[in-house]
């Protein structure tokens, strides 16, 4: 545990080694001076930029602003926590790690965490054994070989099978109380508290084992093989030893396979799987969530190359774009992305058997580029060929690249966004300087230290909190529209019972007698705090120069807006679910059916 390493010895450490001799493993260092350069390994590049001191036992790149002491060069570059990274150090100096006294408590759970491994690997084994010798095992093969698999790639990935039956892991393992209740933690067995009984998490699977950077085994996917109305794919709950948000099917079989000169990100266990078969060996997945920010930052200390694959439907791309948003926070200048789409009805696993690894290479590079995605996109979202499409669209960049930390691709994105909506650069760089700070992602917690779970970006019940400040948005645009058109008022109550709710007209507006509308002498009265920050807004200034007709358009084009925004989310997460194959209730199915309909009947679109 990184808590119970003395600091002491953390500073022996940097005092024993030197930082030409750790660096000097991985770049070819030259003598510049009192310095040594060479080519930095944190990004691409044809004349070195990466700087090492060994006076001062540090290392600085000019070009992408990497920089640290030898610790942190080995957990960026090897992708190492923080005790693997003094291990490596400490066997580098001949030392041996001490280790101070622990807490019970401490003892306790690193206890618990050794038993759960060790747990897991006995299942793990066990359902292996029951893929090759189970009297049903032909279930679990002939799926294999229906999908392409060959057996050496099953045993590469150790994939294994649970038959189904209720009792299974129990009957075969013979547990302790003690340890049936860690089976419990683990997810593997399961409490039917009506029925008074437990029964196995897994049955009538395939199941795929999902590893750590170590090889251990703290997870499993299970894919169903029968006809049973259950979620197509299963994954272990969180654990001690599991969270999700972190973990990537595959990475440790593609660090054993692959040099990691660039990585592959799909959405399937059999897409890593099938594109290994082939000889594509840099294949990882997520485990049924969004591609996590924590996840990104992970890739990028591996490789500077980060593809990502998605299937060419909306969902396919809905995903790429929260993966988008998930990498600008944690994004380094000199870390290239790119975002594939496959034609519709091909996933990776479907496209390399039947076009092979040449062609699904081509693919990839062939897509996009983060900053092209995320301009071509903003681009489809907003009208660009008005005033107002443009605002719209530099306001809405602005607003996510604030997030960047990168600041070579930040500043050449600005000068895109300029060139398409012809808005001064310096105006943009203002308006960025306006935006709050890029928030912080959780370290990562040194060993001993409590860990602090992110919350996980796609989950539906988040979404609707982000699709508020979007509505709030909209809503004092509306808000602006109306002080230079008080015609608008009489479209307002065209509007939903779930914008209502928050309605501009309970925020400030109501009809005079007569009908007569006097929005903005009306707003200067009940609220001039508000008057005053709409009158003085980027956007206000903007809607100036439109013409009444203009501006009613625009007003229409808003509250078509606010029409759409909230069900269209809801249906896009609720497919997006349905999609990784998670169970829906029986009233998330009827609001499921229910905005189906209103998309084929009104023709719901992107917001």
């Amino acid at each position: 545990m990184a808590g119970n390493i003395p600091s002491s010895f953390i500073s022996e450490i940097l005092e024993r080694v030197d930082i030409i001799d750790v660096i000097g493993r991985s770049v070819n260092l030259r003598k510049t001076g009192k310095n040594h350069s060479g080519l930095c390994p944190f990004h691409n590049e044809n004349t070195p930029s990466f700087t090492v001191n060994q006076q001062k036992q540090f290392y600085y790149c000019f070009g992408c602003g990497a920089s640290g002491d030898a610790l942190k060069f080995i957990m960026e570059h090897n992708g190492l926590d923080f005790v693997a990274a003094v291990e490596h150090l400490s066997a580098m100096a001949g030392l041996q790690v001490p280790k101070q006294e622990q807490s019970q408590a401490q003892r306790q759970q690193q206890s618990l965490r050794q038993q759960l491994y060790a747990l897991m690997q006995q299942a793990c084994e066990l359902f292996q054994q029951q893929l090759w010798q189970h009297p049903e095992r032909h279930i679990a093969i002939d799926y294999l070989k229906k999908r392409g698999l060959s057996a050496q790639v099953a045993r590469q990935f150790q994939l294994g099978y649970a038959p189904n039956q209720w009792d299974n892991l129990i009957y075969q393992l013979s547990p302790t109380t003690e340890q049936l209740q860690q089976f419990k933690q683990l997810g593997l067995i399961v409490d039917n508290q009506e029925k008074g009984r437990t029964y196995d998490f897994f049955r009538q699977r395939v199941i795929f084992p999902i590893r750590d950077r170590r090889g251990k085994v703290i997870a499993f996917g299970g894919r169903v093989l029968d006809n049973s109305k259950t979620a197509k794919y299963l994954n272990s709950p969180e654990s001690p030893i599991f969270h999700k948000g972190q973990e990537l099917y595959g990475l440790y079989e593609a660090k054993q396979n692959s040099d990691l000169s660039r990585i592959l990100v799909v959405e399937g266990y059999m897409d890593v799987i099938a594109l290994a078969q082939e000889g594509i060996h840099y294949g990882v997945a997520t485990l049924g969530t969004a591609t996590s920010s924590q996840q990104i930052e992970r890739l990028q200390a591996l490789s500077n190359e980060l593809y990502f694959c998605f299937d060419g439907d909306k969902a396919g791309r809905n995903a790429a774009w929260r993966a988008l948003e998930n990498a600008l926070p944690v994004l380094k200048d000199g870390i290239r992305i790119r975002f594939s789409f496959l034609p519709e009805g091909d996933d990776p696993d479907s496209f390399v058997r039947k076009h092979g690894k040449q062609a699904f290479e081509q693919t990839l590079m062939q897509g996009p580029s983060l900053s092209d995605f995320l301009l071509s996109e903003m681009q489809d979202k907003h009208q660009i060929d008005s005033l107002e499409g443009k605002a719209d669209f530099a306001k809405s960049c602005i607003e996510l690249i604030s997030q960047l930390r990168a600041p070579l691709l930040k500043s050449l994105l600005l000068q895109q966004i300029s060139s398409i909506s012809n808005l001064d650069s310096q105006q943009l760089t203002a308006l960025l300087n306006q935006q709050p700070a890029p928030t912080t992602t959780t370290p990562s917690p040194q060993p001993g230290q409590t860990k602090t779970e992110p919350k996980p970006s796609l989950q539906p019940r988040e979404q609707s909190n982000t699709q508020g400040l979007q509505q709030a948005d909209l809503q004092l645009r509306l808000c602006c529209l109306l002080l230079r058109a008080p015609e608008l008022a009489s479209l307002l109550p065209s509007l939903g019972p779930e914008f209502q709710a928050q309605s501009l007209q309970q925020l400030w507006l109501k009809e005079q007698p007569g009908n007569q509308f006097l929005a903005a002498d009306l707003l200067k009265q009940q609220q001039p705090q508000l008057f005053a920050s709409l009158s003085q807004s980027h956007y206000f200034v903007l809607i100036q120069s439109l013409t009444t007709d203009e501006l009613i358009i625009q007003g229409q084009q808003l509250i078509k807006r606010l029409h759409w925004q909230l069900p269209n989310a809801e249906l896009e997460d609720l497919e997006l679910r349905l999609k990784q194959g998670a169970n829906l209730s029986k009233e998330e199915y009827k609001r499921y059916t229910e905005l189906t309909k209103l998309r084929k009947r009104q023709g719901l679109g992107r917001c």
